[in-house]
Parts: structure tokens; C-alpha cells; sequence
């Protein structure tokens, strides 16, 4: 008995595994091509895609990983080889190499120097005041290597390596000169920076900056859980129309992202709802800046005569002469605002040092160098120009100029000295009140 269950065991096991070796163990592949293949395959359809169309592509371009400076339209035209690129900050073209390479992915790669394109991604310390100091020692942190996520002749979508930001080119209907021309007029166009309409039954309102290109669209009367209205901010960009968001936002159940603008009525247009533009109190033009003023300061107890401000880049910065014998200071137009800003910012070099003119929280006793600074605000009639808090420093408010030395990596010495010195032969200019147009 016991070696008949011993065999029968023996033929139970060797029937399973007889039963084992006859299934199919392989399975089915998910792909019918191996990874190298379908990698160049995609690789080999981009560069397809790139120089098919005949007038070339425009490129929704987001430097920096958080769109903090927007959005800017590039237009350009492949050949196999080389990339014609176009911008909206540049008023010609520039030619350059480009490849398509294999980085886990197809990856668009625009690889010889290009001042048009690279502009967003090369260090510069050139744009941010009189004396060729930026600051901008990473550049505006821009990409020109993309991953291709998508390849079509109706679309290329990428995403840029180094912010991850999601870049859209779409082919050109008209030739790229023609197109840019539209973008930068209707970036001229919109001056107007507030927008009011309705969406369903709830009131919008959206509010553009135009210096760095990021809007905010808010429910006034739909609160959040804080009972602030319910808002977003978002970058944005130009197009040859109107302007178009980075994201969609979507607020109580509505949609915002395209818009078309009118500029007969100063409104922007979407999905058959019309928000009309106003423009803000106190709002001038750039021109109305420009003139011989003397500055009330020390909380309205002291008076500097002979002051300046004439124009650099119309429309868009002034020199204001008169503060110091010794330097001039950059003002900059704010356009939606209708207001001028001054900052801190560099304005000499003595020996190793470099000369800033830092921003001041005369009451905290706090400097800060970058951002901080103060609005003028013109009056209606033009006579007088109120200075105010710009707001762009967090907590703290500018109310005091003040020159220190700083070394050339960065590192604050001590307060400046003659000749560093503003017009009333001391170091700092504190309780800026207003300019007073003489």
C-alpha cells in the first residue's frame, strides 16, 4: 500500500511538472519594437516634424522654473542643420547649429551660441542699470536643451531640462518676420493693465503686470477659506491677437487661458465674454516724467535743488541726474501702472569695489539690495511726484537711499565715502517725500 501512494504522488508530481514545462513561459512584449528602435524612430520623426513647414514655427518660450519673468514668442525655421531664430527683444534674426539627440528620450538641442535664443540662458550683467551691473550672474535661468515630448506637424510640444517648464511651438501660417512684427505691436498695444467682466454670474477681474508678465484673475465676490477673494496668479504671454496664459485657471468652475484683445475698446476678449480695461488712479504716460525737479526729503525738512530726469529707452527707463555729482541713477517705467521706479542698484566702481546704492528701511534699520525701492506717483496736473513703497520688498518698506561699498563677489565692506556721496555731501538720503517740478 504504501509504494502504491509513493507512485501515485510520483505521478501526481511529475504530471505537474511535465503540465509546467508544456505552458508558454514568455510573454507577450507590450511593444512590437525594442526601446533603441522606437527611440530613433521618434528621433528621426522630430527632425521631420522641425523642417516641414514652409514658414517655420513660433515657440511659447518660459525662462526660469516658476515662469517668474513670463512668457516670450520665439519664431524659427529649421533645415537639417541649422536654426534661424527670432525674437521679440531682438530686431534681427540669428542663425546657429542644432541637434537632435538621444539623452533617455529625444532631446532638441540648440547647441552653438545663439544672442537671440541663448538670451534667457547666458549670464548677463548688462541691462540693469547705468554701469553694466545686472546681477543676473545665472542669467534669467532660460533653457536651450528641451526634451520632445510630442512630435507633430500640427503641434510640438517640449519640456525644457533645466526649469521642466512645457514649451508649445506651433507652424507658422505667414513668415516669421510678419508674425513677430504682430506680437511685438500687440505687446505695445496692451498698456492697460486691469480688466473687469463677468464669467456666468460671477465678476472678474484681471489684473495684468506688464513688466514681468504674470496676471492675476479674481472672483471678487467668491471668497476662498481665508475670505480673500478668490484668486490666481499666473504667467502669461503674448500673441499675435492678444495673450495667452502659461496654465489654465480655473476658478468656481471657470476656465481662463486665450484671450484676444481689442484695441479699439482697450478690452480683452474670451469665449464671447468681454473684459474691459481701465486703466489705474495716477496713471501718465512715460513722457510726462520727463523734467527738472528738486526732491523734498528728510520727511519734508530738507530740499535737493537741481535734479533731472530725462530719457534713456523711450517708453521704458530714464536717467535721473542731480542726486550726486558723482553718479547717475537708472528710473524704469512701470507701463500698466503708469508709475516710475527707482531701486537699488550699482553706480560706480573706486579701485576693488563697486558702489551700490542700497534700498533702506530707515525706521527698521534695514538694507537690501536688489528689489527694494520706491514708485513715483505723479499727480494729476503733473507738478509733483509722490514717492512710494514699490512693495517688492517683502515686509519691509523704502522710505532711505544709501551708498555702501560692496567687493566684486558681492560681500558688503562699509558705508561709501566721498566722492560716493549724494548732493548733500552724506552717504544716505533718508524720508524721501516727492519731486517738485521746477
Amino acid at each position: 500500500m504504501k509504494a502504491m501512494i509513493l507512485f501515485r504522488n510520483s505521478a501526481i508530481a511529475l504530471l505537474a511538472i511535465a503540465s509546467l514545462f508544456s505552458c508558454k513561459i514568455t510573454e507577450d512584449p507590450v511593444f512590437e519594437k525594442s526601446a533603441t528602435v522606437r527611440l530613433n524612430e521618434a528621433m528621426d520623426n522630430a527632425a521631420k516634424v522641425l523642417t516641414s513647414p514652409a514658414n517655420g514655427w513660433v515657440m511659447y518660450y518660459y525662462p526660469e522654473g516658476d515662469q517668474i519673468y513670463g512668457g516670450y514668442t520665439y519664431v524659427m525655421q529649421f533645415d537639417g542643420k541649422r536654426v534661424t531664430v527670432g525674437g521679440e527683444l531682438f530686431p534681427e534674426m540669428a542663425t546657429s547649429l542644432y541637434s537632435i539627440t538621444n539623452d533617455s528620450g529625444p532631446v532638441l538641442s540648440f547647441d552653438t551660441n545663439n544672442h537671440v535664443f541663448h538670451y534667457f540662458a547666458t549670464p548677463s550683467g548688462s541691462t540693469s542699470n547705468l554701469y553694466g551691473e545686472s546681477g543676473l550672474y545665472q542669467g534669467y535661468k532660460g533653457d536651450f536643451e528641451f526634451i520632445i515630448m510630442k512630435a507633430t506637424n500640427e503641434e510640438v510640444i517640449l519640456r525644457g531640462k533645466r526649469t521642466g517648464n512645457h514649451i508649445v511651438m506651433k507652424p507658422l501660417a505667414e513668415s516669421m518676420h510678419s508674425y513677430l512684427n504682430k506680437v511685438v505691436k500687440m505687446s505695445e498695444d496692451v498698456f492697460v493693465s486691469n480688466f473687469d467682466g463677468k464669467a456666468g454670474s460671477d465678476a472678474v477681474n484681471i489684473y495684468l503686470s506688464l513688466g514681468d508678465r504674470q496676471a492675476t484673475v479674481s472672483l471678487p465676490d467668491v471668497k476662498d477659506e481665508n475670505g480673500k477673494a478668490l484668486s490666481k496668479k499666473v504667467a502669461y504671454i503674448f500673441t499675435d491677437t492678444g495673450l495667452q496664459f502659461y496654465d489654465d485657471v480655473v476658478l468656481n468652475g471657470h476656465t481662463f487661458n486665450v484671450f484676444t484683445f481689442d484695441s479699439a475698446t482697450k478690452s480683452l476678449v474670451a469665449d464671447g465674454v468681454t473684459y474691459k480695461g481701465s486703466l489705474p488712479a495716477g496713471w501718465h504716460n512715460y513722457q510726462d516724467f520727463i523734467g527738472n525737479y528738486s526732491l523734498v526729503y528728510k520727511d519734508g525738512d530738507a530740499t535737493m535743488t537741481g535734479i533731472s530726469i530725462s530719457e534713456l529707452v523711450n517708453g521704458k527707463t530714464f536717467v535721473v541726474s542731480g542726486l550726486s555729482r558723482q553718479f547717475d541713477v537708472l528710473g524704469t517705467y512701470d507701463l500698466g501702472l503708469g508709475r516710475m521706479m527707482i531701486q537699488a542698484q550699482y553706480v560706480g566702481v573706486e579701485g576693488d569695489y563697486r558702489v551700490m546704492m542700497a534700498a533702506c528701511d530707515n525706521n527698521a534699520g534695514k538694507v537690501q539690495y536688489t528689489t527694494g525701492g520706491m514708485y513715483g506717483v505723479l499727480s494729476d496736473d503733473g507738478t509733483e511726484m509722490t514717492w512710494v513703497n514699490n512693495q517688492l520688498w517683502s515686509g519691509r518698506t523704502c522710505d532711505t537711499f544709501i551708498l555702501y561699498y560692496f567687493t566684486a563677489a558681492g560681500t558688503r565692506v562699509g558705508a561709501a565715502s566721498a566722492p560716493w556721496v549724494f548732493s548733500n555731501d552724506s552717504n544716505e538720503c533718508w524720508g524721501w517725500q516727492k519731486f517738485v517740478r521746477q
